[in-house]
């Protein structure tokens, strides 16, 4: 036992470091390119930050530009690195300039949309240059300009992942369906078979449903790809389709979600993998496709054919299903799941 726990515990720390050394390779590229090698990391709380976990919990909530609008995230997001030291008082202040300076530009050519963003609020707040308007700086441009003259108030909005999806004058969602700041793209929602196997207690699987998202290609790890995610009707029973960008003629099939998209993860890790190994690997599959995120179980249950599910097959309790935010750990099924930028460990297992 004590040796299967110590290989189980090996899988979780490969697959962190692979995602950890690629993500920093990238940044490294980006920074030389852009002029501004990253010659040393910034230090906090005795410790060299941790880029790549402060890039995560950022992106987890929507980008910088959310959190900065929200006030109490970067305190939260402190606390959540492992170099937390509750005695630096100001780690608010010092964690959002090292945002800014070490991965904000990141950001931007990561998800283009948030720089989109940022300009539109830097316009607005020069249009109407209120103290309310001062509250949310979005950018470093704009946070200059907020920290002018005029002491700006802290705003009370609250994080908000259910925010409004636009739809168009017959009141269908308008496609593709932008969530995460771009981390994930909804193309299509599909059509609702209101009996089983296409619903059961804890999921509906539209047909023709459609995501897609980037991840590090099974042909070159070192290479971020999109890979499309797509539920088929094989005649009897939905099947998941996971397709690589770099490789469409060869797509992943399988019977549940987690099964497509723990082939992806083996394949991308599987070069320093033994057999055992790959068999500890874990991923939360509802996750990876999308349907777990709260906005689009409930668009789910709104599509034609979600009323005349039978009321034993899905439970109202649990949708289709549940959605763990960067504060609120939730599961996919019976077993703890993930965030969609954390990795934790489920009963040994690797979970992605």
């Amino acid at each position: 036992m004590e040796v299967e726990r110590q290989t189980q515990d090996i899988v979780a720390i490969a697959n962190e470091e692979l995602e950890r050394r690629l993500f920093m390779q990238d940044l490294n590229r980006f920074m030389g390119d852009c002029g501004k090698p990253l010659s040393k990391i910034p230090i906090m709380g005795y410790k060299e930050l941790d880029l790549f976990q402060l890039f995560k919990e950022v992106s987890a909530y929507g980008g910088f530009n959310e959190v900065v609008k929200n006030v109490g995230t970067w305190s939260k997001i402190w606390k959540r690195l492992g170099n937390f030291d509750p005695s630096i008082t100001d780690s608010s202040f010092r964690l959002k300039k090292n945002y800014e300076r070490y991965l904000l530009e990141y950001e931007y050519m990561t998800f283009p949309d948030h720089r989109k963003q940022a300009i539109e609020m830097d316009k607005q707040l020069k249009k109407s240059p209120s103290t309310d308007s001062l509250s949310s700086p979005s950018s470093p441009e704009t946070a200059r300009l907020a920290r002018g003259d005029k002491k700006f108030k802290k705003s009370k909005k609250k994080f908000n992942m259910h925010r409004e999806i636009q739809r168009d004058r017959s009141g269908q969602p308008k496609m593709p369906i932008i969530l995460g700041g771009g981390e994930l793209i909804i193309e299509h929602l599909g059509v609702v078979i209101p009996r089983s196997p296409y619903v059961t207690e804890k999921h509906i699987w539209p047909v023709g449903f459609t995501s897609s998202r980037y991840f590090s290609s099974m042909n070159n790890p070192d290479q971020r790809v999109k890979y499309t995610s797509q539920i088929i009707d094989s005649g009897d029973r939905p099947q998941f389709v996971v397709i690589p960008a770099d490789d469409p003629q060869n797509p992943i099939v399988s019977h549940s979600p987690s099964g497509a998209w723990r082939t992806v993860l083996k394949r991308v890790m599987g070069r320093g993998l033994s057999e055992d190994n790959k068999k500890n690997i874990s991923v939360s599959g509802t996750l990876r496709f999308g349907l777990a995120h709260p906005v689009i179980t409930s668009l789910i249950r709104d599509l034609p054919g979600a009323s005349d599910i039978p009321s034993h097959l899905l439970s109202p309790s649990s949708p289709s299903t549940v959605y763990q935010t960067p504060s609120s750990p939730t599961s996919e099924s019976n077993s703890p799941s993930t965030s969609p930028m954390q990795s934790r460990k489920r009963k040994g297992n690797t979970v992605i």
